[in-house]
């Protein structure tokens, strides 16, 4: 993967997926992805647009396409773009970002890049956090499973953590409160109470439960926007009964606001 993206093509995954199809030790079918932030709707896509997909995890992530262009073969979903005058400044300085994204139903402009999960024959588990400040995951997941119970269907689970944090990473991860966000080149919040937000952790992958009952032993692939550390991952779904494809999906730094003292301080 490159550095940075300011576009994505979804052959480039698929590629992956044929490649994976191809090994003798690998079943034909039964592929799952745990996907976390941005990677979250790349995972969407995924699960929409190619084969073979059984089940998608989305742990804080946005039912839009986030940022930039997706393509697939004739198929472009334009990039939901945020507002940067709806950021607000902490009392400690750092930026609070969670509402630079609104609801991508609201406009007509924006309703394109709703990712049309419908499409997906496989089902969804969405974990999402109620103190997210890097966007309002709860709102989107919701928005995701009324869309699918729109179109008659009913693939999909909703786990909720109330005061846990955006980075829900591998149990035993620090809990991640703020951090440099590659969108704004800014430092931002992330949230979560520190307790909550690692009981949540631990909680949150045990859910691989469902995914075992969902793919019966196949290859899980995760999709990281985020620093977690994949060799914990790894150890926690215990090879070899799974195979693993990490891709660090980073958006392209955008230019922060000019003057951040003229922000509303929150």
């Amino acid at each position: 993967m490159p550095k940075t993206v300011d576009t994505l093509h979804l052959e480039y995954f698929e590629e992956g997926l044929k490649f994976l199809q191809e090994q003798p030790k690998v079943k034909k079918s039964g592929i799952g992805i745990i996907s976390i932030s941005k990677s979250g709707d790349l995972a969407l896509s995924m699960a929409s647009f190619l084969p073979n997909i059984a089940a998608t995890v989305c742990i804080n992530t946005c039912n839009a396409n986030v940022m930039f262009p997706l393509h697939y073969k004739n198929t472009v979903i334009p990039g939901f773009v945020g507002n940067i005058k709806r950021i607000k400044v902490t009392k400690s300085g750092i930026l609070n970002i969670r509402d630079i994204l609104n609801d991508p139903m609201e406009k007509e402009e924006t309703r394109a890049t709703v990712i049309p999960i419908e499409r997906a024959g496989c089902r969804f588990l969405f974990i999402v956090s109620g103190d997210d400040r890097n966007w309002n995951s709860a709102f989107f997941a919701e928005q995701a499973c009324s869309r699918l119970a729109a179109h008659g269907k009913a693939n999909y689970d909703l786990v909720t953590y109330p005061t846990a944090g955006h980075f829900m990473e591998v149990p035993y991860m620090p809990h991640h409160p703020s951090g440099l966000h590659a969108a704004v080149n800014q430092v931002v919040a992330f949230g979560g109470d520190p307790k909550a937000h690692a009981h949540a952790q631990v909680d949150a992958w045990t859910k691989d439960g469902w995914m075992d009952d969902v793919l019966k032993g196949d290859i899980i692939i995760i999709i990281s926007s985020s620093t977690m550390d994949m060799s914990d991952a790894s150890a926690l779904l215990q090879p070899p009964r799974l195979f693993f494809v990490v891709a660090h999906v980073r958006a392209r730094a955008a230019p922060p606001p000019t003057d951040v003292s003229r922000l509303h301080r929150a």
